[in-house]
């Protein structure tokens, strides 16, 4: 979902504090975006939410002001595995805790909304 946000929450690094004081339990790390299909730069980065191995959130900036919250598998063995029989179950079985996490990280968002 998108949402435009308000002036002050207009980057990553202030996106992660907000985050990371809404819950400080949440690993929160800016990285380059690799769960996109199209060519990743370096300069395509985002704000990755940490819940668990298997669930977790990123924050894009879409646009100025403007965020993009999508739930995400964080774990290192889903990049492995991004194609076939066994990302098609570990989707399946990772999907309730991806969208947790994304709900409420886009409920956060909806907070600093302009």
């Amino acid at each position: 979902m998108l949402r435009k946000i308000k002036p002050q929450y207009n980057t990553l690094e202030e996106l992660k504090h907000y985050v990371e004081q809404k819950d400080p339990s949440l690993q929160c790390k800016i990285e380059i975006d690799q769960w996109v299909d199209t060519l990743v730069k370096a300069s395509n980065k985002c704000l990755v939410i940490k819940k668990s191995a298997t669930a977790g959130a990123k924050i894009i900036l879409v646009e100025p002001h403007v965020v993009g919250v999508e739930g995400i598998m964080p774990g290192h063995f889903f990049n492995n595995f991004r194609r076939g029989i066994v990302a098609i179950a570990l989707d399946i079985f990772t999907a309730s805790g991806r969208n947790q996490i994304a709900n409420q990280v886009d409920g956060w968002m909806k907070e600093i909304e302009n």
